[in-house]
């Protein structure tokens, strides 16, 4: 943080107090409550969920998102979903709406949500379309596996 070893012996001796600035700057990069850095009272960590909520409320949601999916890219973090998925997805921002919406759908472990997106999923999809989309999605990972 480029500050001296005098200016943090006596910060430490109480000599000084630190500035604001510097309790933001320190709280960033430890993750730790700038309340806790000032008083000691609260919580010494901050959760990584109010890290995002923070982030949320400088940034908005479409530039959280895209933020969110480029670190995603950046650190090969898609390969939580099926090599296929993660390859079509990209940059595809609507796309990782439509998926983050499915699975919080799912996560809430509502009996009836899951039944009416299984509902609108079938009526969107039917059996025939899945199946041309599958031997479509074979056929490309073919030619993708013939041509390296």
């Amino acid at each position: 943080m480029r500050i001296s070893k005098g200016f943090l012996s006596n910060l430490e001796k109480e000599v000084r107090q630190p500035s604001d600035q510097l309790l933001r700057l320190i709280a960033h990069e430890y993750s730790s409550s700038e309340n806790w850095l000032a008083t000691g009272e609260g919580q010494m960590f901050v959760f990584p969920s109010e890290i995002i909520e923070r982030a949320l409320e400088v940034l908005g949601e479409e530039k959280l998102l895209k933020a969110i999916a480029a670190l995603f890219e950046k650190h090969n973090l898609l390969n939580s979903f099926s090599s296929d998925s993660s390859y079509a997805m990209g940059n595809d921002i609507e796309l990782k709406k439509m998926l983050n919406f499915l699975i919080q759908l799912w996560s809430l472990e509502d009996e009836k949500l899951r039944n009416w997106a299984q509902v609108q999923f079938e009526r969107s999809f039917p059996q025939d379309m899945i199946d041309k989309i599958k031997d479509k999605t074979a056929s490309l990972k073919n030619n993708r596996t013939s041509s390296d």
